[in-house]
């Protein structure tokens, strides 16, 4: 009964992990899309700040995703 109650809390905890990789993906687009589409000094500055934010975030959700995996 305990495997298959961690197995469940695994494939639960894995779900989570892709869906917030699938969710950072769709932000991490929409923020290309208004540094792309604007020339405003301060928009580029804040769009630049969430990417690189973004891209911190997708790739420590990525980390904890394989050690998840890994477990």
């Amino acid at each position: 009964m305990r495997k298959a109650r961690k197995r469940q809390e695994t494939e639960h905890m894995l779900y989570s992990a892709r869906q917030e990789l699938v969710d950072v993906r769709s932000s991490l687009e929409q923020a290309y899309c208004v540094f792309n589409s604007t020339s405003d000094p301060e928009i580029l500055e804040t769009s630049i700040l969430e990417i690189q934010a973004l891209q911190s975030k997708y790739s420590h959700t990525l980390r904890n995703l394989k050690n998840i995996s890994e477990a």
